[in-house]
């Protein structure tokens, strides 16, 4: 059962300084689990203990949620294999990396969260686990995010009315509005991010978002997926190549069946327009996952055209 919502700032007490340390109910957890995996391209074997066997796939059959090793177990069988070999520098002196920090606060969104039992755990593993969803840089945001944002959800009690607190207004777009009791600096309304279309260096990752300060659809999408999964809210990034309108003077809406223009998004986009003389009429938005009988939810993702 989820604790009361007031408990999940003393497990972030400390954050952003080089004394932080992850709550003891979660290092007991990461110091009983065991891993190790076997790379034989295309194959891949992980095998977790904790200190048994753990098989994530019987797991989810018999349990609601989540736990550090079925997590671990799940990332490692899952993740790019490039990410393997490296991935950014933990927030905590007792992990190894960006992976221990995924876990921890996945946990902790998940054990604050008042809807947490609404969500079956192979639900969770799959759109609260993962930590990108491109190709984009990869970065530690899980964590300031869980530690901004989970403020503005704690006392919901749906994954709708969560959603709806965060995206109705966005309340997550007042990046500097967002603080936590540890953090070094104060409230402030002085900085707002914004939409734009066909961005340039392609803003996607969330930091690059926060630096830049605007992102197209690309960017919008991943930045609200990000920050549901830190809070708790499953979440994903879709999108079409070719969105279902007439932009530019070319009708690309319908079938590809129907509408050979709808192709030449395939194939790198129409031309007379963009980089590189052709231009992209994709776009990307956020699926939410709704419990049973939970109503409310939405996605965003800004705008069409290049994003």
């Amino acid at each position: 059962m989820p604790l009361a919502s007031a408990r999940w700032t003393d497990w972030i007490a400390g954050l952003g300084h080089d004394t932080y340390a992850y709550p003891r109910w979660i290092t007991e957890q990461q110091l009983r689990c065991r891993c190790d995996v076997t790379l034989s391209p295309p194959l891949r074997n992980v095998t977790c203990f904790d200190p048994q066997l753990v098989d994530w796939r019987k797991s989810v059959s018999r349990a609601q949620s989540l736990d550090w090793c079925t997590a671990k177990a799940w990332l490692l069988e899952h993740m790019p294999e490039f990410d393997l070999h490296f991935l950014p520098n933990s927030v905590t002196v007792n992990a190894t990396s960006m992976l221990d920090d995924v876990i921890a606060f996945s946990l902790m969104a998940d054990r604050a969260a008042p809807w947490s039992a609404s969500v079956p755990l192979a639900t969770k593993l799959t759109y609260l686990l993962p930590y990108a969803g491109y190709r984009e840089s990869r970065q530690n945001h899980r964590p300031l995010f869980f530690a901004k944002f989970f403020a503005l959800v704690a006392n919901a009690t749906s994954v709708g009315e969560a959603l709806g607190r965060l995206i109705a207004p966005n309340l997550f777009v007042d990046w500097a509005a967002h603080v936590w009791p540890s953090s070094p600096r104060q409230p402030s309304s002085a900085y707002r991010m914004a939409w734009s279309s066909s961005t340039a260096p392609p803003v996607v990752s969330p930091f690059d978002f926060v630096a830049y300060g605007y992102g197209s659809c690309s960017a919008w999408a991943t930045f609200v997926t990000y920050v549901a999964r830190a809070v708790g809210v499953p979440a994903r990034q879709v999108g079409t190549p070719c969105w279902n309108s007439v932009y530019g003077g070319v009708d690309y809406r319908g079938r590809a069946a129907d509408n050979p223009n709808v192709s030449l998004c395939w194939g790198g986009g129409s031309r007379g327009a963009g980089h590189g003389g052709r231009f992209l009429n994709n776009h990307n938005w956020v699926e939410v996952f709704l419990p049973e009988g939970d109503g409310r939810g939405g996605g965003g993702g800004g705008g069409g055209g290049g994003g």
